[in-house]
């Protein structure tokens, strides 16, 4: 009887230990058009945004992406981006399915880490928006968007 117990708990530690620490790996590999905007002013520019790179689906712990992720506007060429935890909004008004994480990078030529911004995405980045400070101030990128319209439609479902 206790070695039936004791089974049955080492198997359910160990299922458990599987949930927490064995992803589900989603492969993202795309390319979709945005647009980068600022809320200060009427600029926008048309820009691309590769995704390339694993997704990693948990079901107990927050998801991660190991990729590149990159912008056409930005010159992120000789830097490779860092894990980005995916962490799901505590707030009950956003959706579930709505995650949001830091955009790090390693500068193999100035030997440091850049802070690029913050990412949000939504279902396996679906849709995403990046913000950053650049020359002009805070700024956001919002894919897929063909226009400013469809751009801050984007960003209010963010």
């Amino acid at each position: 009887m206790f070695h039936k117990r004791k089974s049955a708990f080492v198997l359910a530690l160990i299922i458990v230990l599987l949930l927490y620490f064995v992803p589900i790996p989603v492969y993202i590999s795309k390319t979709v058009p945005g647009t980068c905007f600022t809320l200060e002013s009427d600029y926008t520019e048309q820009v691309s945004i590769s995704i390339k790179g694993f997704y990693l689906k948990y079901l107990i712990k927050e998801d991660v992406f190991a990729g590149n992720l990159t912008a056409s506007n930005l010159s992120l060429t000789n830097e490779r981006m860092l894990k980005c935890t995916l962490y799901k909004y505590p707030s009950s008004e956003r959706k579930n399915s709505v995650r949001y994480g830091t955009v790090t990078y390693y500068s193999s030529t100035e030997n440091e880490i850049i802070l690029l911004g913050y990412v949000m995405e939504k279902d396996t980045f679906s849709s995403l928006l990046i913000q950053y400070t650049g020359d002009d101030g805070k700024m956001y990128i919002a894919a897929p968007a063909e226009d400013y319209d469809s751009a801050i439609s984007i960003y209010n479902d963010f």
